[in-house]
């Protein structure tokens, strides 16, 4: 019972039960008899009459076996101090020995743990310990390097993505190279990787730019769209689709560099991603002409382009029609030359592009 008066039981799988001591408030010491088998070592003489003691101490808050050996003798009497934090428990049996049980500190144990390669336990206990946050992180590096090691790489970056504050990006991105390899799934974990630095903020222009690239790679377009309505202007992940971003004077003024666009955009047009271009020009450009080389090179859009021009302030249409004019009055004719009155008589009027 606690001193509140609150009951708190345990079922345990043990057997003849002789005694139970509570060690402190998580930890509870159960002695058992045990008869010795015929094959035991410990057998001399009086097989039947000689009585064995398991001593067993389970670890209530960490759910666990923290010992389980057997005396070769009866144990008599438990002796402790249970209000002292960490106090040795001393067992008398029948043959006159004082056995002393110390528990080892948290760090000899999780070290133990750790060199058992048992990693789920040791970040279970680490965790339950109220082990700092960068450490448990440490742990979780080690276990990916172990999986990692062990070919298992979607479950290495499961880890990896779990110690952002202490592993280095760029040994991890090494790890699973885009360069010349085929290896998709490898690619695949990859990218996961670097989803995960977007998503906590911690991402360089270089890391966004590698995880496009990869996308691109892996023709993956449903991830590429996710990418252009969660990844705003400011560079910041959101859950939810973007639908208020900055705007495109803010955006221009910003001096962010996000990612390497001109690349990015090369590689969706070598890919034949003419929508997923068009999406992002739209988003990230800054200058007006990328988007009406799109619209007439990718997209093959003449017409929107020329929507487009018109939605523009005068300055940015004149800048765009010295470019283009040329190219528009090929193909439409009409539509350009009716523009270029407006223009060039001062009745231009800006309009919504759609």
């Amino acid at each position: 019972y606690h001193t509140n008066g609150e009951k708190r039981s345990v079922t345990v799988d043990l057997e003849s039960v002789k005694r139970i001591y509570p060690i402190d408030k998580d930890k509870v010491l159960f002695v058992t008899e045990e008869k010795p088998s015929r094959e035991s070592p410990l057998q001399i003489n009086s097989l039947d009459k000689t009585a064995m003691s398991r001593i067993v101490v389970l670890d209530l808050k960490a759910k666990l076996v923290a010992l389980d050996f057997i005396l070769s003798n009866s144990v008599i009497d438990i002796l402790g101090t249970p209000d002292e934090i960490n106090s040795p428990i001393f067992l008398l049996s029948t043959n006159g020995i004082l056995h002393k049980i110390t528990e080892k500190s948290l760090d000899d144990r999780l070290s133990i743990v750790i060199q058992k390669q048992l990693y789920p336990f040791a970040i279970e206990l680490a965790t339950v310990s109220n082990v700092s946050d960068l450490d448990i992180q440490d742990i979780h590096k080690k276990y990916g390097d172990f999986l990692y090691k062990k070919g298992q790489k979607a479950e290495a970056v499961e880890q990896y993505v779990q110690c952002l504050d202490v592993v280095e990006t760029s040994e991890i991105i090494a790890k699973f190279s885009v360069e010349g390899t085929a290896d998709l799934n490898g690619i695949k974990n990859l990218s996961d990787y670097l989803w995960s630095l977007i998503k906590k903020g911690i991402a360089s222009s270089d890391h966004v730019t590698l995880l496009l690239i990869v996308l691109i790679k892996l023709k993956d377009k449903d991830q590429i769209n996710f990418f252009l309505t969660h990844f705003s202007r400011l560079g910041t992940y959101s859950e939810d689709a973007i639908k208020d971003d900055i705007d495109d004077e803010s955006y221009y003024y910003s001096g962010k560099d996000l990612f390497n666009f001109k690349l990015i955009l090369h590689l969706l047009d070598e890919s034949n991603f003419k929508e997923e271009s068009y999406k992002l020009a739209m988003t990230f450009s800054k200058d007006a002409v990328t988007i009406v080389e799109v619209l007439l090179n990718i997209m093959d859009s003449p017409m929107t382009a020329i929507n487009y021009i018109r939605s523009l302030t005068i300055d940015d249409t004149l800048r765009v029609l010295a470019l283009f004019s040329k190219t528009l009055l090929d193909i439409l004719p009409n539509d350009t030359i009716v523009l270029l009155i407006e223009v060039f008589t001062g009745k231009y009027v800006s309009q919504k592009y759609e």
